[in-house]
């Protein structure tokens, strides 16, 4: 069995270490690779989003404390979505450097 690398994902297991996941082949890696990073920003869209809400409904609701507390969660969560906006425009950049990789 290879060695672990430093990073690996949860759902991931040494036999997908670096590979496109089943279903995906007839996409090109590259296509995956833009595929996967915009649906990371999709998703850390909607996740700020729902956090806001969650913040202004706790303050329209007069619980103070509590939506000031879902507001700091804003902050992290803002950061990861800033890294996965990011990551696509250097996924994407790198296409047109190497567009077969």
């Amino acid at each position: 069995m290879p060695d672990k690398p430093p990073f690996v994902p949860n759902n991931a297991t040494p036999r997908t270490w670096g590979r496109v996941p089943a279903g995906e082949d007839a996409m090109g890696t590259s296509e995956y690779a833009v595929a996967l990073a915009e649906r990371h920003v999709q998703e850390a869209e909607e996740r700020v989003a729902r956090q806001a809400a969650i913040a202004a409904g706790l303050d329209e609701a007069g619980h103070g404390w509590a939506a000031d507390e879902a507001r700091k969660m804003l902050e992290p969560m803002q950061i990861t979505l800033n890294i996965a906006r990011s990551h696509l425009v250097i996924v994407r950049a790198l296409l047109h450097v190497l567009p077969d990789a």
